[in-house]
């Protein structure tokens, strides 16, 4: 049995996405993005200029900190996936991914 919400009244079943992460991980900014065209299957390089704008902040936050500290992604993922799809990797991208590493 299908729960009451996964058929939309007169259409197909919605698409739903969970953006998490953790406080100050960019999810409004990222959200923000993601309701224009910078969906990654939709824009690859719109995706990767959205989260460009999230983790040199996220890495900023935590720079002062002496222990260990663990992110999910970093900023070279937006470089692998924008060469995965055979996208062009800006300049500034490349910049970021080397002066954050």
């Amino acid at each position: 049995m299908k729960p009451p919400h996964a058929q939309a009244p007169n259409g197909p079943t919605p698409s739903y996405f969970v953006i998490t992460g953790g406080p100050g991980a960019g999810r409004p900014s990222l959200i923000e993005g993601i309701n224009g065209s910078a969906l990654p299957w939709i824009d690859p390089f719109a995706s990767a200029q959205a989260m460009l704008g999230c983790d040199p902040a996220s890495y900023a936050r935590f720079s002062g900190l002496t222990g260990p500290v663990f992110f999910d992604r970093g900023i070279a993922d937006n470089v692998g996936y924008l060469r995965l799809e055979n996208a062009a990797v800006a300049a500034a991208i490349l910049r970021a991914a080397r002066d954050n590493r």
